[in-house]
Order: C-alpha cells, then structure tokens, then sequence
C-alpha cells in the first residue's frame, strides 16, 4: 500500500505510475478489441472475395473505417504515453531500469518489425542521440559478458538503424510501413 502523505517522490510517483498504469490498461483492452473487429471483418472480406458476393463494398467501407478508427485510436493512446507515463517512468526509474526496460521491449518485438522501424525511428532522433540508445542497448543486452548471446540482436538494431545515416533511399519515408522487408 502507498502511505499516504509521504514526501518521498519515488512513493508518488509510484502511486502516480499505479493510476496511470490501469487507465492505459483499459485502453490497451479496448484496441485489442478493435483489432479483433479488424481480424473478423478481414476474414469477411475475404470469405465474400472468394464468393463473389454483392456486399463485399460495403464490408470493404466497414472495414475501413474500423482501420480508421483503431488507427486514430492508437495514436491518442500512444500519445497519453509519451504526455503521461513515460516521464513518470523516468522520475521513479533509475537509468539502468530505463535501460533495462526498453530492452524487454525491443525483445518482444519481431525482428520483421523492428527491421521496418529502426530506420524510422533513426530518421526521428540525432545521430548521436542514435548512437548512446545503441550503445545502452549494447550494455545493457550484454550485461558486463562479452560473448553475450543477445549481441546478434543489438547489431542488427545498429544496422537497420544507420540505413538511414548512410542515406538509404528506402529509409527517406515518414511511414515505417513504407520499408522494405529484406527476405
């Protein structure tokens, strides 16, 4: 429990981080639902495609708008994450707990993904702003052991990131889906 009054800034912001943390939750509930709306009206889609059936216009403006929908709701909700929580997170984290935590991140996320994103995100931020996530992400991955079996991981972060500090075309654009997957 969180003592009440206390003037310690870890234990409010601790608290802060609680309430902030079941407000995103709910929303995270919400676009999982959104995205099974998606699923299920894609698998109409095609299921109509397939038969040739009269309404697939008007389940394609259905679907649509619920891409629409979901697409304008991830940005509100990713934009009270980086207004709200992360600057919580950054009060009452230490640099390696950052560290450590945005590391988690880049793990569960599929490497087809992150090849589309690190170019983008390296487009985003400075060069050596680029450089010092790198080398966090290098420490940190490979926790003080040289022969870290994570190292293969940060190296290819290094190498889709700098397609764009080496001025790769394919990594000009503003929309990460505009990347290329390399097969």
């Amino acid at each position: 429990d969180v003592i009440e009054g206390s003037k310690d800034p870890a234990v409010g912001g601790a608290k802060e981080l609680d309430f902030l943390s079941h407000h995103c939750e709910e929303g995270h509930v919400a676009e999982t639902a959104r995205f099974e709306a998606l699923g299920r009206l894609l698998g109409d889609v095609r299921a109509c495609a397939r038969r040739g059936a009269k309404e697939l216009s008007d389940l394609m403006g259905e679907l649509a708008g619920t891409a629409e929908k979901l697409s304008k709701s991830m940005i509100e909700h990713m934009a009270q994450e980086e207004s709200d929580v992360f600057p919580t997170l950054m009060k009452i984290l230490c640099p390696v707990e950052q560290r450590r935590m945005v590391w988690k991140l880049v793990q569960a996320m599929p490497l087809r993904l992150l090849e589309r994103f690190m170019p983008w995100i390296a487009r985003k931020i400075s060069e050596k702003d680029m450089e010092v996530w790198l080398s966090d992400m290098n420490e940190v991955a490979t926790d003080a052991i040289e022969s870290s079996p994570e190292r293969p991981l940060v190296e290819l972060l290094s190498r889709w990131a700098h397609r764009t500090l080496e001025g790769d075309a394919d990594a000009e654009s503003d929309n990460p889906a505009a990347f290329p997957i390399t097969t």
